[in-house]
């Protein structure tokens, strides 16, 4: 439910570490379009052959269903979680893109270090204001809450270590302002998922509650060391390849659907099954994939390299 905003603030935190250009963001953005490509047509070629087996499957077994999801519109039928996850793409790209020309800007202007504080703030008094209903020239209320997810990960070293003292006093207020906002918006309290589309300030809320929550753990769990010493390795390698991960749990998610078919009882034995399924077949899909780009990146440098010396 707050994997998106997560998604946003760790994105943001990592284009903190290096200078941020629209040139090196549209290469950035141009390398997830491939892998998002490279992924259907994978995912399109298994659909296509299942057709001479017993297990048929509908959707992306031609070339309009294909061209559609290379265009961030998957419809394979059988696997519906692909389409439902992969919303957020597009605007993805939006805040990417346009943040990275706002920046770039404002580092031209002097004083950015000092200043780029003020981004996170615009976003969020913008996010408010149009949420209250006031007219805005540009109010994709996506854009506006995404961005302050993104800008908050870019200032990540203004906000200092979360001690247990602030994480307590920071739920309260988030807890507050989540029921709060609910209320006052006349969204159910216990349904998070209501309030995600289009993003409300309950969500907004919510998703901070889970970003400080991640801050403290990261200040206060050390994963370095002790009795898990390749945590950090482990945790490394999934970052590395985390767009094949996120993809392929659109497969593990959607393998789910299938298990439910199965109705088995009692029901911890049927949560547990589906657990697996979805962390076995995320986890074996990702490497695939993963291992699979690889090798054919390898291969079309290497094609692309000997027409050069021809």
């Amino acid at each position: 439910m707050v994997d998106v905003p997560l998604f946003f603030f760790l994105s943001g935190w990592s284009s903190s570490f290096s200078k941020t250009t629209p040139l090196k963001t549209a290469k950035s953005i141009f390398q997830i379009y491939l892998k998002w490509c490279f992924f259907i047509l994978a995912v399109s070629a298994v659909c296509f052959l299942s057709v001479f087996t017993p297990l048929k499957t509908a959707g992306s077994t031609n070339v309009s269903d294909v061209a559609k999801a290379l265009l961030l519109h998957p419809n394979i039928q059988i696997l519906p979680v692909i389409a439902g996850s992969i919303w957020f793409v597009p605007v993805y790209f939006l805040v990417l893109f346009l943040n990275s020309i706002l920046i770039a800007f404002m580092q031209n202007s002097g004083n950015f270090e000092a200043n780029k504080k003020y981004i996170c703030v615009f976003y969020a008094v913008l996010f408010v204001w149009t949420a209250a209903g006031f007219d805005f020239p540009f109010k994709n209320p996506y854009f506006i809450f995404y961005s302050f997810f993104w800008s908050l990960g870019f200032i990540r070293k203004e906000l200092g270590t979360v001690s247990l003292k602030k994480y307590i006093a920071a739920t309260a207020v988030f807890i507050f302002g989540f029921i709060f906002s609910a209320k006052t918006q006349h969204l159910p309290v216990l349904k998070v998922q209501a309030a995600k589309f289009p993003p409300s300030l309950a969500y907004g809320f919510f998703s901070l509650l889970s970003i400080f929550t991640f801050l403290f753990l990261e200040n206060h769990i050390n994963i370095e060391g002790g009795k898990f010493p390749n945590v950090k390795k482990f945790l490394a390698h999934i970052g590395r390849n985390a767009l094949f991960y996120y993809f392929a749990q659109g497969i593990g998610s959607s393998a789910i659907y299938i298990l439910r078919k199965l109705n088995i009882r009692p029901w911890f034995l049927h949560f547990g099954a589906a657990f697996l399924v979805n962390l076995v077949t995320t986890v074996l899909l990702a490497e695939s994939f993963s291992a699979l780009y690889v090798k054919c990146e390898k291969l079309a440098k290497n094609i692309l390299k000997k027409n050069c010396q021809t």
